[in-house]
């Protein structure tokens, strides 16, 4: 089989939430590796981060049925980058709506859609109880439920779950950083 005749085999990989920090910065990796890809956009989304790309776009909300299946038609992987960050927010209902509800949404068109792998992308609230409270919203127990006790500090593996914690937001620091020095390089070697 020849180069040319695999390529018009391979599938489309889809990047929903594509026009967010990671979701550009995975579309850029899939589209320099050579795949083909499509990204799955609402039409007020700034597409700075992809414009330079030649990628497929299409149109709609994760709430959108009619659009989330079109876009995984012919797809064999999704990547979901899809988050809602906003900590701050007093009422965590917009938070809950989007970070969960639109997750479940998406998988249950996925599961449909008869994918090869899905591909989720994590959100700040991997952090949990422990940054919640850093962030003044409450004690342990308000945000872990039953298994609140599992963030005290004072037992090993409330302990642990700290420690993770900051190696997991120095990490964060240093792919911030990786990333950056890696566009860097990049375009030095393109010139």
């Amino acid at each position: 089989m020849t180069n040319a005749s695999n390529v018009s085999l391979r599938k489309k990989k889809l990047v929903i939430g594509a026009s967010g920090f990671l979701g550009s910065h995975v579309t850029r990796k899939l589209a320099h590796n050579g795949d083909d890809v499509r990204v799955m956009l609402r039409r007020t989304s700034s597409t700075k981060g992809i414009d330079d790309l030649d990628v497929e776009r299409c149109y709609g909300d994760i709430f959108d049925d009619a659009a989330l299946r079109a876009a995984m038609v012919g797809c064999d992987v999704v990547y979901y980058c899809v988050v809602d960050a906003r900590m701050w927010l007093r009422d965590p209902s917009p938070l809950f709506r989007t970070n969960v509800d639109g997750l479940r949404h998406v998988l249950d068109a996925a599961a449909e859609a008869g994918l090869a792998k899905f591909v989720f992308t994590s959100t700040t609230s991997v952090f949990g109880a422990a940054l919640m409270c850093l962030l003044g919203r409450g004690g342990f127990a308000d945000w872990g439920g039953i298994y609140g006790a599992a963030y005290d500090p004072a037992t090993f593996t409330g302990f642990i779950d700290w420690a993770m914690i900051v190696f997991g937001i120095a990490f964060v620091g240093i792919l911030i950083v990786g990333l950056k020095q890696h566009d860097a390089l990049e375009r030095a070697a393109r010139q």
